[in-house]
């Protein structure tokens, strides 16, 4: 779980700086708002490319206004404002949040990448992977071009594919199988 569940946690734990652990200990025993939360930042993660990075938004959930207001007596958008955030990330009409470029590229992307990038490097340096010429990128994250980038990027000497449903290709690999 090196992929997108990885950026979901790094969202979460900037949710955590800001919000605090009660709040988040709470939401996270909302198993469906987690879920709802999850699948948003997930559709976000998805069309992520060089533009989207420079502006990645979505809409937060009212339970943490709800939760906020139960737990410090401010609302979401108050802690936010008053956070060590404060200038990286903006509470837009309707409790839209927008992510500035350096926060998504040095909180979210980058270790993510970095983690995965690192792995795939220590594989291919093992004596059972020397002629390896072809690295398939697949799962749900695989459709970011971000990762895309970075992974052909990092990896030019080698033929990197993707397939056209990346996100379906384990599962069909799977039922193949």
């Amino acid at each position: 779980h090196w992929g997108g569940k990885k950026m979901n946690e790094a969202i979460f734990n900037i949710f955590e700086d800001i919000f605090g652990p009660e709040v988040m200990k709470k939401f996270n025993d909302a198993k469906s708002e987690v879920l709802e939360m999850e699948n948003v930042i997930e559709l976000k993660k998805r069309e992520m490319n060089e533009k989207h990075e420079k502006q990645f938004s979505f809409k937060m959930l009212p339970v943490f206004t709800t939760l906020c207001s139960e737990v410090h007596k401010r609302n979401a958008q108050q802690m936010i404002e008053t956070s060590n955030y404060s200038d990286k990330i903006k509470v837009k009409t309707g409790g839209r949040l927008t992510f500035n470029e350096e926060l998504v590229r040095t909180r979210i992307c980058e270790p993510v990448v970095q983690k995965i990038a690192d792995h795939i490097q220590k594989v291919l340096k093992t004596p059972k992977t020397n002629d390896v010429e072809t690295i398939i990128l697949v799962g749900g994250f695989a459709e970011s071009n971000i990762i895309n980038k970075y992974i052909k990027d990092r990896f030019a000497g080698y033929d990197i594919k993707i397939p056209t449903d990346p996100g379906l290709a384990v599962l069909k690999g799977a039922v193949r199988y």
